[in-house]
Parts: structure tokens; sequence; C-alpha cells
């Protein structure tokens, strides 16, 4: 929340809503998938193309949360941009 607002000007609402924020959650996620990546003795992930997300369940969640998260960067910045 405190990132969000100082530099972006937007709420998450992360702390002050019980309900959560989809993008709070994708942060989460690539957090997770970091740490599994690091652990992961086979790395599916390096595979060609989109057989990753199509062989994984968790790469397929792992690589929406990293597009929900570029995509609302990229709109908070052009957002930012016009004011």
């Amino acid at each position: 929340d405190i990132i969000g607002k100082a530099v972006f000007n937007y709420d998450f609402n992360s702390v002050s809503s019980k309900a959560q924020n989809p993008v709070i959650e994708a942060v989460y996620t690539a957090l997770k998938e970091t740490e599994t990546r690091a652990l992961d003795f086979l790395p599916i992930w390096k595979l060609p193309g989109e057989l990753p997300t199509t062989l994984s369940p968790r790469q397929r969640r792992a690589t929406e949360a990293v597009e929900l998260i570029r995509q609302t960067t990229t709109d908070l910045i052009e957002n930012c941009r016009k004011q």
C-alpha cells in the first residue's frame, strides 16, 4: 500500500480491506514461484513456447500472475504520465 500510494498515487487497499486484491495475490504467487524455482530440480519453465503452461497448472498461474503485475504496472505508469 505504501509503495503504491507513494509512487503511483494508487491504493491497493491490502491493509484496510478484508477482500483480497488480485494484484497483491499475483505478487504473492510470483514470489512463491521464484522461491520454488530456486529449489526445483526440473526446470520445466525453461521448456520452449507454451509447453510449460500447458503441462503445469503452477506455471500457468505464475505466468498469469506476472502478466497481471506487468499490466497493472503499465497502467499505473500511464495514469501517472497523464496527470
